[in-house]
């Protein structure tokens, strides 16, 4: 609802803030005859924009009434505008004129462009009261307006037209989804494979060859035959010496070393050429054990670790060697002459053999098939 701006005092210039212009009502505003001549301002009106209009567009119609310090002018309430329509609040304002003693009141009508073709706006009244009490009207003069239309009528239109489907192939997000998929099933292929690694045990270590066993367990002895001797116990260090070289023999040369006699293993020693020792060396390491086993031979320590250097020199000297293949052991029974085969160096149980100026040990020791 546009409200008049007060007039300006003497103590008061004129504010040139707009303020909503206001319309008298219907019991306020009686039909008012025009103003006299001497009494009618100057009444001008412009309209933006000037150029192409088209229906739909926003205009501003700006009316400036230059009167004397005192008269009132408003806008007759629910002006013409046809064929336009107000499109917002109609505001006014007062400014000072140029001229003494004459006040210039702007005010402002927003429209909007409905009908095409060339139309003309106004004229619009306004209504006035003079300060010596004089009212009545005046009018602008009519704006003539070209207003296109956004669209053209057509004198033939096409037919109605098939529909169109609105849905298109998207290969797109179908090679997006396999790519995906793809690289889900390598994810988890390659989480199971890193957990099955995980509990995958370490492979175990190769076992030690019979040469490394060997060694260990005569390093073993080397250590503990002091003791064993002090305790009188030369046979059992004597057969678990024996024992660590026939069981590296038979590991060597695929036979049960351990079950065979000596002369058993001397007779299979002659058909193993691949041995890398000669087989005597071995034979009489042998049998020299074999007199303190069973002929309750003497051993000193000295006498004990030359055995132990000699069985760990077949044992070294042998392992670099190529096993042979194996082959069935000789046949344990009577040998070619009808005889069964035994011990040649063991005497009978219950026996002793004959105290000599030197140890049996250090005595002479015949090849094997001698």
């Amino acid at each position: 609802e546009a409200t008049p701006a007060p007039a300006p005092t003497a103590a008061q210039p004129p504010s040139a803030e707009a303020t909503p212009a206001r319309a008298p009502t219907a019991a306020q505003a009686p039909a008012l005859a025009p103003l006299p001549e001497a009494d009618r301002p100057e009444v001008d009106i412009d309209v933006t924009p000037s150029g192409d209009v088209h229906t739909g567009d926003a205009l501003r119609a700006t009316i400036t009434v230059t009167a004397k310090t005192g008269d009132e002018v408003h806008l007759t309430p629910a002006p013409d505008v046809a064929p336009f329509e107000i499109a917002g609040q109609i505001t006014s304002r007062h400014e000072r004129a140029a001229r003494a003693g004459m006040r210039r009141t702007v005010i402002t009508v927003p429209l909007v462009a409905l009908k095409p073709g060339d139309v003309t706006l106004g004229p619009l009244r306004l209504d006035v009261l003079t300060a010596a009490g004089v009212a009545g009207t005046v009018q602008t003069r009519a704006v003539p307006i070209h207003v296109a239309a956004l669209t053209t009528g057509e004198v033939a239109p096409k037919p109605p037209s098939d529909p169109v489907s609105l849905m298109e192939p998207n290969p797109r997000f179908w090679w997006g989804l396999g790519v995906a998929s793809l690289l889900l099933a390598l994810a988890v292929a390659a989480v199971i494979w890193r957990r099955r690694r995980a509990q995958r045990p370490a492979p175990a270590a190769p076992p030690p060859s019979p040469a490394e066993v060997a060694l260990a367990e005569l390093r073993s002895l080397r250590q503990t035959l002091p003791r064993m001797l002090a305790e009188g116990r030369a046979e059992r260090w004597t057969d678990e010496l024996s024992d660590t070289l026939r069981r590296y023999l038979g590991a060597r040369c695929g036979f049960d070393a351990l079950e065979r006699t000596t002369h058993e293993i001397a007779r299979y020693l002659r058909d193993a050429p691949a041995l890398a020792v000669p087989a005597g060396e071995v034979v009489g390491f042998l049998r020299r054990c074999d007199l303190v086993k069973f002929a309750d031979a003497p051993l000193s320590e000295a006498e004990g670790a030359g055995l132990l250097d000699e069985a760990e020199r077949v044992v070294v000297a042998s392992r670099a060697s190529r096993p042979p293949a194996p082959s069935a052991p000789p046949p344990r029974g009577p040998d070619a002459t009808g005889s069964t085969a035994s011990p040649p160096d063991a005497p009978p149980e219950g026996t002793r053999t004959a105290p000599s100026e030197r140890s049996p040990l250090t005595a002479s020791t015949p090849e094997v098939g001698s």
